[in-house]
């Protein structure tokens, strides 16, 4: 199922990717917006990458949760120290994408994750291709944005020497 594997990736756990499949399943039941969607999948999606923000968000908030749970396999032919710097870049990027606006994460998710080509994205938004790559675009650019402001604050600061 797409919501499965896209619940997946922006987890980067099978487990939480299926309970967030569950509560989709409630919310969309629920919901009045679900029924009367002029696209219903599209919906269905941007639901779920939300849910899965919300739940990213709160993984950073519960300081008890051990990090080691996350996991995404990597090839075979990755070294130990490979797969552990995969998987860190991986959460730094899904972090930081879990603080962008709702359109930038959707874009990208809808683009990079799932691997929609423009047209599609167009389609979802009723805008020309065109259109839809100048925004993806934006929202990638953002999103590099906020991962060198990251990284930058986390360099040793040099201290003046007197």
């Amino acid at each position: 199922m797409r919501l499965h594997a896209l619940l997946a990736r922006l987890t980067l756990r099978e487990d939480a990717a299926e309970d967030l499949l569950q509560e989709l399943a409630m919310k969309l039941a629920q919901s009045d917006g679900f029924s009367q969607a002029g696209q219903p999948l599209a919906y269905a999606k941007r639901t779920a990458i939300n849910l899965a923000m919300d739940w990213r968000r709160q993984q950073a908030r519960d300081a008890g949760r051990a990090r080691a749970m996350r996991y995404m396999p990597v090839p075979h032919t990755a070294s130990p120290v490979d797969a552990l710097l995969r998987n860190e870049q991986l959460e730094q990027l899904l972090d930081q994408l879990a603080e962008l606006d709702e359109r930038d994460r959707w874009m990208i998710s809808r683009r990079h994750l799932n691997g929609c080509s423009y047209a599609e994205l167009a389609a979802e938004m009723g805008c020309t291709a065109h259109q839809a790559r100048g925004l993806c675009h934006k929202a990638v650019r953002r999103l590099r944005e906020r991962l060198n402001d990251t990284a930058a604050s986390r360099l040793p600061r040099k201290e003046a020497h007197q």
